[in-house]
């Protein structure tokens, strides 16, 4: 089998169903845990726990937003986005937005005169 990386998406969960999931008989079945079919392979992979969770980037973003500007954090957010592939990206900035933009307000307002 072929390697794919994390950063194919729906390829690469697609791969790891494919080596994790014995006897599956189409598509829709490697999409299926228990009698929920799951929209995503990812989905999928994530039900299986094929995947990790986020605590380690919650708990590094919650470390570094005791002592880092706002600057620092968006960089830091990006670089887990890119490099680390996250299960839930959207769950990680609702949780750390206030802190990764508390200083785009100032930023505006004095950069943009």
């Amino acid at each position: 089998m072929y390697y794919t990386s994390p950063r194919a998406g729906e390829r690469f969960f697609l791969r790891t169903l494919l080596t994790a999931i014995k006897g599956a008989t189409s598509f829709k079945s490697l999409r299926t845990f228990g009698d929920h079919v799951c929209a995503t392979y990812r989905e999928a992979c994530f039900m299986h726990g094929l995947l990790e969770d986020d605590n380690e980037w919650r708990m590094c973003l919650q470390e570094a937003g005791e002592m880092a500007s706002g600057h620092q954090l968006r960089n830091l957010f990006v670089i887990i986005l890119r490099d680390c592939s996250p299960s839930d990206p959207l769950a990680l900035w609702m949780q750390f937005r206030d802190k990764i933009c508390n200083d785009l307000r100032y930023a505006l307002e004095h950069h943009n005169l």
